[in-house]
């Protein structure tokens, strides 16, 4: 499976990465908000400090 950088774990965001993750795909997420960051840790992903470094873990 992939690995994916995902922003944003909102309304839209956070279904859509745990759906990803149910999938088998691994992440690396990030929001400004800490509380939906953890949701996500809970479900056995990874977080990034902030967006920059996720962008450089891009592969083409």
């Amino acid at each position: 499976m992939a690995t994916i950088a995902f922003i944003g774990l909102g309304q839209m965001g956070a279904p859509m990465a745990s759906n990803l993750i149910k999938q088998g795909h691994q992440l690396h997420v990030f929001d400004i908000s800490q509380a939906a960051v953890q949701t996500l840790v809970q479900q056995d992903t990874h977080t990034a400090p902030r967006a920059p470094p996720m962008q450089q873990k891009r592969q083409n």
